[in-house]
Order: structure tokens, then C-alpha cells, then sequence
């Protein structure tokens, strides 16, 4: 749906699953569809029951394509229950050009370097979110592109869930003949679509 710059934000929740469409035109999002439905198929953010969810997305689905008037083929899925966690993970690389430049490789980098952190094999990570950079020891870098330095590291929140609440909720999407952009931890989505940069950056 990219072409037509379509995006589409999917919310299975324990009571309702809602849809929005947005159409992006010129960095801004105008909502063209969104709809609600009634769900009994999740109990605290964990699926119980795969038929009715199903239904409800496909439903929910439907009402969205019709306010729309276009198709849906894809959607970013928001996640959120019980079974999500966070933990601080740190990551450290060294900076890769020889005029000691940092450049979104090493951003890159040393953002999949946090990703280390140890997690049981019944869970797997959703989100690796940047807290800060440091650069040679100057620390409390929001953005260290450009700097120069020789070491690179990175203090991370790394957000989990439970595999098989993730892989159990993708099912039901994809049974009701969707594409799936991505997987948003919730509160993450709320508060990239509701804060303002400043209020962001304070946390």
C-alpha cells in the first residue's frame, strides 16, 4: 500500500479491535477510514480464542476498506498485554572509518549490539529503543552522527514479549487476509502519535 501512500495501524485489544487508515501527504497523516469492533477472542493481551478473532479483525477490516473506499493489504499490528517487558541494555562498537567520523553504520551497529542481551527462549525482542550515545566517553548523546570519534556506545531499551502471543496474534492476522508492516509495542504507538518532540525527549 506504500505507493499510494496509504498507512494502515491494526489494534487487536481484549475488548475491541480498532483500524485506522491514514493517507501521508507532505509529512502529515489524514485519517481516511477507522472502525471498531467488538472482540471476545483475547483475555490481558494473550489470544484464547482464534476464531473470533479473526472474525472481529476481518470485520473491522471490512468497515475500514468501505469508509476508505480502497483495499487494505497490510497493517501495522500493535501489541501490548502481560507478557511484555523491558530491559536496559548497553552496546559498544568500534567506529568503522579511519578519520574516526561516526556514520549511521556504526549507528546501526552498535544499536544491533544491544541486542545481545540474554532472553529466555520463549521470548524474543519487539523493540530496541536508543536512550542515549556516548562518544569517546561524552555521554548523554542524542543524535552522535557526525562526531568524531574511536568508540561508540549505546544505552538501549530493549522491549520483549512472549513468543507465542506474538506469533499467535501475527496467525490471526495474516488468516484474516492481511500483510503485516511491523509490530508495535502499544504505549509506544500512543505516545509517538500523541507527545510532541519535547515531551519525547524529557520521557
Amino acid at each position: 500500500m506504500a505507493k499510494d501512500n496509504i498507512v494502515v495501524g491494526l489494534d487487536v485489544g481484549t475488548t475491541k479491535v480498532a483500524v485506522c487508515v491514514g493517507k501521508a501527504s507532505e509529512g502529515l497523516i489524514n485519517i481516511i477510514g477507522f472502525s471498531r469492533v467488538p472482540n471476545a477472542g483475547i483475555r490481558k493481551g494473550m489470544i484464547v480464542d482464534v476464531e473470533d478473532t479473526v472474525s472481529a479483525i476481518s470485520a473491522a477490516l471490512e468497515q475500514a476498506e468501505r469508509m476508505a473506499g480502497t483495499p487494505i493489504n497490510s497493517a501495522y499490528i500493535s501489541l501490548g498485554g502481560n507478557h511484555i517487558s523491558s530491559t536496559i541494555s548497553k552496546g559498544v562498537v568500534a567506529v568503522a572509518r579511519a578519520d574516526g567520523e561516526v556514520t549511521p553504520s556504526d549507528v546501526e551497529r552498535v544499536v544491533e549490539a544491544a541486542k545481545t542481551v540474554a532472553l529466555p527462549p520463549n521470548r524474543e525482542i519487539i523493540h530496541v529503543i536508543p536512550k542515549f550515545y556516548t562518544v569517546d566517553g561524552q555521554t548523554n548523546l542524542a543524535d552522535p552522527l557526525g562526531m568524531t570519534g574511536i568508540r561508540l556506545e549505546v544505552e538501549a531499551i530493549v522491549v520483549g514479549g512472549s513468543s507465542a502471543a506474538i506469533k499467535n496474534l501475527t496467525k490471526c492476522v495474516s488468516q484474516a487476509g492481511v500483510g503485516i508492516d511491523g509490530v508495535i509495542f502499544a504505549p509506544l504507538a500512543s505516545s509517538r502519535a500523541l507527545l510532541s518532540k519535547k515531551q519525547k525527549e524529557l520521557g
